[in-house]
């Protein structure tokens, strides 16, 4: 299976970035964000400049639900990677999901004036403003989700998300 030879590959070399992170990508897929933190918890030690790194662990930190974690992971990744729209993408929609529609707005709309046809971040914006009852709506479910579930919890990615953000950083 991949799992098993990117197991092997990484016991071959503990430090191998695409390994790590390939490994850490089909955790996410199969829905096991720890795992998939597991598997990059050296790289941020001896690569910090990795901005591709701190994007998984944001991702990993969402799926499983701690905002805090995945705020600060998006936040590193944009102060690594400016010239990359997913950083303030992914970082306006973790401030989405926490409740600041008005600052997650002002990100994508940046975002947008900066990186004119980044798809993500006009469908994200045009949820924020097309519906603002429906955003809210969704926002007051993620947030119930994220307090009945505690630090275990999945939040459930809307799947454009999930179809669009794997190919931020490919190597």
């Amino acid at each position: 299976s991949a799992q098993a030879q990117l197991t092997a590959a990484l016991q071959e070399d503990p430090q191998d970035i695409d390994a790590s992170l390939t490994l850490a990508r089909l955790h996410l897929r199969r829905g096991a964000p720890d795992q998939a933190l597991a598997a990059l918890a050296g790289l941020t030690d001896q690569h910090g400049r990795l901005a591709r790194v701190h994007a998984t662990i944001g991702e990993a930190q969402l799926q499983a639900g701690r905002l805090d974690q995945a705020e600060q992971a998006f936040r590193r990744l944009w102060e690594l990677a400016p010239q990359e729209p997913e950083a303030r993408q992914w970082l306006a929609v973790t401030l989405r999901k926490r409740g600041q529609v008005d600052q997650a707005r002002r990100l994508l709309e940046g975002n947008l004036n900066r990186f004119g046809g980044h798809t993500p971040s006009l469908s994200e914006l045009l949820q924020l403003i097309g519906d603002p009852a429906a955003a809210a709506a969704e926002r007051d479910r993620d947030l119930a989700r994220n307090a009945a579930c505690g630090s275990s919890g999945h939040l459930r990615l809307p799947p454009l998300y999930l179809s669009q953000h794997r190919r931020a950083f490919r190597p």
